[in-house]
């Protein structure tokens, strides 16, 4: 199984995760539907902190349980 942790990619040297050292943060957008939540269980389960971005247009709050939630639009543009 491919893990990211040990990738030659450059933006991932160095990164620390936001809620303790030494974990690494992956973003998941729409990580607060049926499939996104499932994905951050999943991430979680493997020692990644999955953060959460979400417009909640077709998500819940209470599906996100394993890190945590920025409530924004990726169409926004800012």
């Amino acid at each position: 199984m491919w893990d990211v942790r040990q990738s030659q990619l450059p933006i991932l040297d160095g990164l620390v995760g936001c809620c303790g050292a030494n974990q690494l943060n992956i973003l998941v957008t729409g990580g607060a539907g049926y499939i996104g939540s499932h994905a951050c269980k999943a991430l979680a389960a493997k020692g990644y902190v999955p953060i959460t971005y979400d417009n909640l247009s077709r998500g819940n709050v209470w599906a996100v349980k394993w890190g945590p939630l920025e409530k924004a639009d990726i169409a926004d543009g800012q």
